[in-house]
C-alpha cells in the first residue's frame, strides 16, 4: 500500500469511529427517593433523572452497597420447608450498588446526585463510563471542578 492509501484509511477509520464516543449510556436505576429513574452519560454531560450537570463539574464520585449477597433468610425457609432442595435457595443472590457524585452547582455550591443499582451488569458499565467521562477513579477529588463557569447550555 502506498503512503497515501494508508492515510486515507486512517482519516476514514477516524471519521467511522468518532462518533461512537459521543454515543449516551443509558441506566435504570433507583434514585434517592426509592422511585426507578433513568441516568445517562452524553460525554459531556451527565443526566440522572431530568437534572443535567457537565462532567467538568463533578468534583468526586462514590460507590457503595453491599454488592452481590446471597439471602440467607430464604435458603434458610425453603430448606425447612422443602428439605434438601430447598438449599439450593442459598443460590440464589442479588445485588445492590450505590453510587453519589458530587458536583459544583451555577452558584458555586456542593450538590450531590444519590442512585442505586440493582444489576450488577449496569453498575459495572456505569462505573466504567463514569470514570470515562469525569476523568476521575473512585474516590478522587478534582479540585479544579469548582473553578467549572457553567453555561446557559448546561442547564
Amino acid at each position: 500500500m502506498t503512503s497515501k492509501r494508508i492515510l486515507l484509511l486512517l482519516l476514514s477509520a477516524k471519521l467511522i469511529l468518532t462518533p461512537l464516543a459521543g454515543f449516551a449510556g443509558s441506566y435504570e436505576a433507583r434514585c434517592s427517593d426509592k422511585r426507578d429513574c433513568v441516568i445517562k452519560i452524553l460525554g459531556d454531560r451527565l443526566i440522572v433523572d431530568g437534572k443535567t450537570v457537565p462532567v467538568d463539574a463533578v468534583t468526586s464520585w462514590a460507590k457503595g452497597g453491599p454488592g452481590s449477597q446471597s439471602n440467607a433468610l430464604l435458603g434458610t425457609g425453603a430448606t425447612i420447608l422443602v428439605g434438601l432442595p430447598g438449599l439450593l435457595a442459598f443460590g440464589l443472590r442479588s445485588f445492590k450498588s450505590t453510587f453519589s457524585i458530587a458536583y459544583y452547582t451555577p452558584e458555586g455550591e456542593i450538590a450531590e446526585l444519590a442512585f442505586a443499582f440493582d444489576n450488577g451488569d449496569s453498575s459495572r458499565f456505569f462505573e466504567t463510563e463514569i470514570q470515562a467521562a469525569t476523568g476521575l477513579p473512585i474516590g478522587k477529588v478534582k479540585r479544579e471542578a469548582k473553578d467549572f463557569k457553567w453555561k446557559r447550555g448546561d442547564y
